[in-house]
């Protein structure tokens, strides 16, 4: 078990710095972020807290492999990463490792997984091809070092560009 939470810590450190570096190195060519009706968005709740993330650099999807990952990223802020497997199909997918997984790091960079513990939700997938991907999303997750504190992440939605 000890060997998983490293490796997810791993993990999630290397996504959470690809991310930083992609948001600082990519050049946007759309809408600014924070300007209203941009296209591409993850939105939801954590813990009753409104928490939107918008524009195609910091709201976006990439795949590596057999997986795609939404994210949704506040730099020097919180963050949120849905893993799931390439070409689901639309529909309601269950999040709950080893198949799917989400995190979620809040302002104080504390952790929560639904790889840790009890953790689980559910995504719902509205639209999905070879560009984009739209959809819902709720899931509780645990933190890695004290497996007792838990995130309630709820109304999540997102549309985001694949790269």
């Amino acid at each position: 078990m000890l060997t998983m939470k490293k490796h997810l810590i791993t993990l999630l450190t290397l996504f959470t710095f690809a991310a930083l570096t992609t948001v600082s190195c990519k050049k946007d060519d759309s809408t600014d972020p924070g300007e209203p009706g941009s296209d591409y968005f993850v939105s939801y709740k954590a813990d009753g807290k409104s928490i939107s993330v918008e524009g195609e650099i910091l709201a976006y999807a990439k795949t590596t492999g057999e997986q795609l990952g939404i994210y949704g990223v506040q730099a020097g802020s919180t963050s949120l990463l849905i893993t799931i497997k390439k070409n689901l199909a639309v529909g309601n997918h269950l999040i709950k490792a080893p198949d799917a997984y989400a995190n979620f790091t809040d302002e104080n960079k504390k952790d929560f997984s639904t790889a840790i513990g009890n953790g689980a939700g559910v995504l719902i997938i509205d639209e999905y091809d070879a560009s984009h991907i739209k959809g819902s999303f709720q899931f509780n997750g645990y933190n890695s070092t004290d497996n007792t504190l838990k995130a309630a992440i709820t109304e999540g939605k997102f549309n985001v560009k694949i790269d």
